[in-house]
């Protein structure tokens, strides 16, 4: 894939990407076990999780030249492990979209193709009517961190996942 020579779509996760987000994710758990970062170490997110993400219209890819070169859930709505905010708070109380699974082809990974992906969710997003976006990632995962606030989300707290475990939580406010 040319790196710099590219035009992006973002359309809705179907059957026929499923193979091509698969390894997407097998690749995006090696990437993050190679930084001894253990986030989706075990077994989450699975095949399944992104099978229901698609039948609750909430899975996304992105395609160059149609190729599948990242992935992410995109949801409306109040998420439960957004309910409580540690050692923060959040930057607006009005409704969100929230970006979980985010995930991208090794070949993209900090090229401007990385940067239009997250142009497309924060397109996607305003396109409906909503201005404010979070999104969450592992305290030991300092390029995802990096990644989120080089496209202007800030940092706002701690949330727990449902399984107890501690996730560095940042919001986009359009407004801002």
């Amino acid at each position: 894939m040319e790196r710099d020579n590219y035009v992006i779509e973002l359309v809705n996760m179907q059957r026929d990407y499923l193979d091509q987000v698969i390894e997407l994710l097998e690749d995006a758990r090696a990437f993050l076990l190679e930084q001894g970062i253990d986030q989706w170490q075990n077994g989450y997110p699975s095949k399944d999780t992104i099978i229901n993400d698609m039948e609750l219209n909430h899975g996304y890819v992105f395609l160059v030249k149609g190729q599948v070169v990242a992935y992410a859930a995109i949801i409306f709505g109040d998420d439960p492990t957004y309910q409580k905010i540690y050692h923060g708070q959040w930057k607006s109380q009005g409704p969100y979209f929230t970006v979980h699974r985010l995930m991208m082809k090794k070949e993209i990974r900090g090229t401007r193709c990385s940067s239009q992906v997250m142009s497309q969710i924060l397109e996607f997003c305003t396109n409906h009517g909503i201005q404010n976006i979070r999104i969450d990632t592992h305290e030991d995962n300092k390029r995802m961190q990096g990644y989120v606030k080089k496209h202007k989300f800030e940092y706002c707290g701690v949330i727990h996942l449902l399984t107890g475990e501690e996730r560095f939580a940042y919001e986009y406010c359009h407004d801002r």
